[in-house]
């Protein structure tokens, strides 16, 4: 997974609430920041100074923990704050458990005068990042409440039925969390898996409710594997702080074998994968939302996060088109940091 880094650049925007936020990138993720105070994190106005964030190396001693490093760099040791210290450290599991001596890629306010001025205020600044998605998620959570009174003329299914209502309050959930400012540090791509399979949801219930008729069968299935992703997603929250860092979303290495095809043929081959719940049986239209390996061939790994997936292999750019079987893959075991699987090429697809 390629870490991108650097000194964000900073536009100044408003909230829905007119907060005057700034807007940039670091660890090749959007970030908007705002300024509170750090006795209550209460917003307040940006001081004449600009102000700009960059990537710093900090060191953990035996009287600054990661709160503290945090704090000393102008940043509010927030979820926000840790999603980007764990994208700088991606191979950090656990920052409540770093001996002392230990150096950290950190988050901090550029400029030793501004940022002496700022903590000198009692300030610090909080960080949201990518907000665009946060706002659609918030968007598309808005609108699948609203479906709820209709869920019970969708399905006469007991099951499906529980499952939509769990899902819809999974979502309400995440968005009151992430309000709060109490939600787990969250990966890029768990926020695009959650919007995704949101904006899918919403789709298959709108769908069905604008025709006035139930769930088919496959839109059943559909509800139902977005239902197990996302209760994956959701057993994050019950992590319980008590004055500890919040732990990451850790990535593990599969690696993928393709068996049956000729040299030839494995060297344009890429590997494709989708989360559970967006996969369709292919070729689909329109095509499945996926994400390709980053190397072509046989015997090649990615990073991946601790979820429900389907993947399989295709030439290279025509991911709609599957030469193996898809592959149901769940990684559900944090005590293995990698995995192997293979995929057989389908019969006639040399």
């Amino acid at each position: 997974m390629k870490i991108v880094t650097g000194i964000l650049l900073f536009l100044c925007v408003c909230d829905a609430t007119g907060q005057e936020t700034r807007a940039g990138e670091l660890a090749g993720r959007a970030v908007e920041m705002i300024v509170v105070k750090a006795e209550d994190l209460s917003p307040v106005a940006w001081p004449p100074e600009q102000i700009e964030l960059k990537q710093i190396s900090a060191t953990v001693t035996h009287d600054k923990n990661i709160y503290m490093l945090l704090q000393d760099t102008g940043i509010a040791p927030d979820p926000g704050a840790f999603a980007l210290v764990y994208d700088l450290n991606p191979t950090l599991r656990d920052v409540n458990a770093l001996a002392s001596g230990t150096s950290l890629q950190l988050p901090s306010i550029a400029g030793a005068e501004v940022l002496r001025k700022l903590l000198q205020g009692g300030d610090l600044i909080e960080l949201t990042v990518d907000p665009e998605i946060r706002r659609q998620l918030k968007e598309r959570t808005g609108t699948l409440q609203l479906l709820l009174p209709s869920i019970d003329e969708e399905t006469t299914d007991p099951n499906t039925q529980t499952q939509i209502k769990s899902l819809i309050g999974w979502y309400q959930q995440i968005e009151r969390r992430f309000r709060r400012r109490t939600d787990p540090p969250l990966r890029h791509a768990t926020l695009i898996e959650l919007r995704s399979e949101a904006d899918l949801l919403y789709s298959v219930l709108e769908g069905a409710l604008q025709k006035h008729r139930k769930l088919t069968s496959d839109e059943q299935k559909r509800v139902a594997a977005i239902y197990e992703d996302i209760k994956l997603e959701i057993s994050q929250y019950g992590q319980t702080l008590a004055g500890a860092a919040p732990a990451p979303q850790n990535f593990y290495s599969v690696t993928v074998n393709i068996k049956g095809a000729d040299s030839k043929l494995l060297d344009s081959l890429r590997v494709y994968y989708t989360y559970n719940g967006l996969f369709r049986p292919l070729p689909s239209q329109p095509p499945v939302t996926s994400f390709g390996f980053t190397h072509l061939g046989s015997g090649t790994s990615e990073n991946l996060l601790m979820k429900n997936y389907v993947i399989w292999a295709s030439k290279d750019g025509d991911s709609n088109r599957p030469l193996t079987p898809p592959y149901p893959l769940h990684i559900e075991s944090p005590s293995r940091p990698s995995l192997s699987i293979d995929l057989s090429l389908a019969r006639g697809a040399q």
